[in-house]
């Protein structure tokens, strides 16, 4: 890691902390850089605003969390047992980010700009792994869709699925009490309708 990456690092570690502390909205670019032992036009040689600084702390934790993901998709040998460690992993790691997504969901409903920015793009990296899954399982015969129903577009279902039950946790304040994750993945594995 060279230097810059290092002083990049520090912000962004000391504008999580104060994120979370204050909210967005609440954090300022002048908060950051007393935290980080900066100057704010040394801040602003690294990030444009707050805004961007934002921006990279959700990206680190995203990318994080798709990490931990990657790491617990090795272990998988079918489809099925993907979708479920997908599910069950995603909702899991982001209940310890719970008050990062929160801030994300209260505070950023007033610059709808900003959180479908941020909204799409992890969709994005969403659906490219549930599509895979779901392409593996039909491939395989686990898994059977009505000739009408296109894998994105179920990915994109799970994907808004486990957004509102992420929502419903968060603002209900039983984030993590129930194992969401596991019952979801069986619905979706299993459905409702009773088998002949």
């Amino acid at each position: 890691m060279n230097k810059d990456d290092i002083v990049k690092n520090e912000i962004l570690e000391n504008a999580e902390r104060l994120f979370q502390k204050w909210g967005y909205n609440k954090t300022t670019v002048e908060d950051i850089a007393k935290a980080s032992g900066k100057g704010k036009s040394s801040l602003y040689y690294y990030y444009k605003d707050k805004e961007e600084i934002f921006t990279e702390v959700v990206n680190r934790e995203a990318s994080g969390v798709f990490a931990v993901i990657r790491e617990r998709l090795k272990g998988c040998r079918t489809a099925e047992e993907k979708l479920m460690v997908y599910i069950e992993t995603y909702i899991s790691e982001i209940d310890k980010a719970s008050n990062l997504y929160a801030i994300l969901c209260r505070e950023m409903s007033g610059d709808m700009k900003l959180l479908m920015k941020l909204a799409n793009k992890f969709d994005a990296i969403q659906a490219d792994y549930l599509g895979t899954i779901l392409e593996e399982g039909l491939k395989s015969g686990e898994f059977s869709f009505p000739p009408d129903i296109d894998v994105k577009v179920a990915a994109y279902i799970i994907i808004n699925t486990i957004g509102t039950i992420q929502l419903d946790q968060i603002f209900s304040g039983n984030s993590g009490k129930y194992p969401v994750g596991s019952v979801m993945g069986r619905f979706l594995l299993n459905g409702v309708k009773t088998r002949k």
